[in-house]
């Protein structure tokens, strides 16, 4: 094995181990606030308003229902528990005072947001939120003939015109020195995913081959095994990089030579390549499954090559004949769309590669290239 194949071995190794070494230390400043007021130190996630996970250095995962706690943190983020349309949930507090605004990321479906006064909790919603404003600034004496024209200019669905909405309405009602402001954004996290999937390629010489410009080898099969670690949060926009193993086998042509009309030259090609792409990922929000496309370059080094020639009716000494591993350097782009399940395992995906890719070697096969279909299956080492 070559030391660049033993190079890049190591460096999936490393990867693996860092990944897995993160995920076992607990996230320090971690806590839930038992029904009994016990503080438990140890790592939280929450799969969804109504269930948080909680694991401590010695026990694995505990589930607990929002009635079984009174509070957690997790990520520098405060939660409580509230009562919304007559179930307990988990709510993260994002302004606390006369005037309470709260929170959930929720998996299936997104942003949440929600309005407490007293014991009130209202939900928020696109279509509402500009009724439930009204509604509060009827209590403002200088708001109270304001117009829902008005409101909507002043106010959109998003968290930003939401806190201001809740620190205006405190300080026209007097209460801006009880405000407390604990919201802070979702970290910014890695995940890591192992992807296996067929392939079929089409091997192609450019126009810059004088000989044979635009020959076409064919469609063939090959297979395809990645590792992707991504950067960035589940919806919008992440950047995914890693290693991507692709095995091209039996692309096969006769190339003519103009000698005479029984000159050829077979050609048969084989390879394996490590690739490193780096694409650029946007995810679509939306309940249940997620769509996504991406889109970037990639670059990969030959593990194994063959390009096999051998020649046909030639009348002097035969030099065509060559087996050996010359291929070197791959380069190329790919672009994606798939749909991601964050509820089936810890997460899966299922998408379709299309990749264009150009390769360097020591043949005088100028200008080789491949255009390739992939269809790849995906799975999440951790959520």
């Amino acid at each position: 094995m070559s030391k660049t194949a033993k190079l890049l071995i190591l460096l999936i190794f490393a990867t693996v181990t860092v990944t897995y070494g993160q995920q076992a230390k607990l996230k320090e400043g971690d806590y839930i606030v038992t029904i009994q007021n016990d503080t438990l130190n140890g790592e939280v996630r929450f799969k969804n308003d109504t269930l948080l996970l909680f694991k401590n250095a010695a026990a694995a995962n505990i589930k607990y229902t929002p009635d079984k706690l009174k509070a957690a943190q997790a990520d520098g983020n405060s939660f409580t528990v509230k009562q919304v349309l007559g179930r307990s949930k988990f709510l993260q507090e994002v302004v606390t005072g006369y005037l309470s605004l709260y929170r959930f990321q929720s998996v299936k479906a997104g942003e949440r947001f929600f309005l407490g006064r007293n014991d009130t909790i209202f939900v928020v919603t696109p279509k509402n939120i500009h009724g439930i404003i009204g509604f509060y600034l009827k209590d403002c004496p200088q708001e109270k003939d304001i117009s829902v024209e008005v409101i909507k200019k002043l106010y959109k669905y998003n968290l930003k015109d939401l806190i201001s909405f809740v620190s205006y309405y405190n300080l026209c009602k007097g209460y801006q020195d009880e405000q407390v402001i604990k919201y802070s954004p979702e970290k910014t996290h890695f995940k890591t995913a192992l992807s296996i999937g067929l392939e079929s390629y089409r091997l192609k010489l450019g126009d810059k081959n004088e000989d044979y410009p635009g020959l076409d080898f064919g469609n063939k099969a090959s297979f395809v095994a990645a590792m992707a670690v991504s950067l960035g949060k589940e919806t919008g926009f992440s950047v995914r990089s890693g290693l991507q193993f692709t095995h091209k086998e039996g692309a096969a042509k006769s190339l003519p030579y103009p000698l005479n009309n029984s000159t050829s030259v077979d050609v048969d090609f084989s390879a394996s390549f490590l690739e490193a792409p780096l694409l650029f990922r946007y995810t679509f929000a939306g309940k249940g499954i997620r769509p996504y496309v991406s889109f970037g370059p990639h670059a990969g080094v030959a593990l194994q090559s063959n390009i096999q020639r051998t020649p046909h009716g030639f009348t002097y000494t035969d030099s065509y004949e060559q087996k050996a591993s010359k291929l070197g350097l791959s380069y190329g782009v790919v672009g994606n769309a798939g749909v991601y399940f964050p509820q089936v395992f810890k997460g899966m995906e299922v998408e379709i590669r299309a990749d264009k890719s150009n390769y360097e070697h020591g043949y005088d096969l100028s200008d080789l290239q491949s255009a390739s279909l992939q269809l790849l299956v995906g799975f999440y080492l951790n959520k």
